[in-house]
């Protein structure tokens, strides 16, 4: 998890409530300005009401980053520019998450019963699916689909899980 996932959810975790709440062009803006050398080549835009990754050069990262690390970031970053996650779902991963003690904490609880899942036999797509019904069976349907939607973008799952 740590060499995964971990930086897309700590900007995301990072951003202040009162910027995220500031609507989506506040939350890009923010997400731009501190997103660091692991979204090097990516910028965070604006489409309508969604979050969207674009890539704007390909340029090295630095030895520091290990490809697998790489795989999983890039994964996520092209979800999200192929799928566009919509601002109010952002919102809702994030509330989501505080309750659960941050993203970096529901992601772990959510790796957890995910690898439970796949013990058990199950797909990935029907483990990832299982893995945030338990974790967040707590939260209201529709949070719990936001949390779904977001680990399920692309392939997100072949890499980071």
């Amino acid at each position: 998890m740590k060499r995964t996932l971990e930086p897309l959810l700590e900007l995301i975790d990072q951003m202040p409530e009162d910027v995220a709440e500031q609507g989506i062009n506040s939350g890009i803006e923010w997400l731009n300005v501190h997103k660091g050398n692991e979204f090097v080549g990516y910028e965070f835009v604006v489409d309508g009401e969604n979050l969207t990754a674009v890539k704007t050069a390909q340029e090295s990262i630095g030895p520091f980053i290990v490809l697998s690390t790489w795989s999983c970031i890039s994964s996520a970053a092209k979800a999200i520019a192929v799928n566009a996650i919509p601002w109010a779902k952002i919102l809702k991963v994030k509330k989501a998450a505080k309750l659960m003690g941050g993203l970096n904490s529901m992601t772990k609880t959510i790796i957890t019963a995910y690898k439970h899942q796949r013990n058990l036999g199950l797909s990935r797509t029907n483990a990832i699916k299982k893995a945030v019904k338990v974790s967040t069976k707590a939260l209201p349907d529709e949070t719990q689909k936001a949390v779904l939607e977001f680990f399920s973008l692309g392939d997100v799952v072949d890499n980071c899980f």
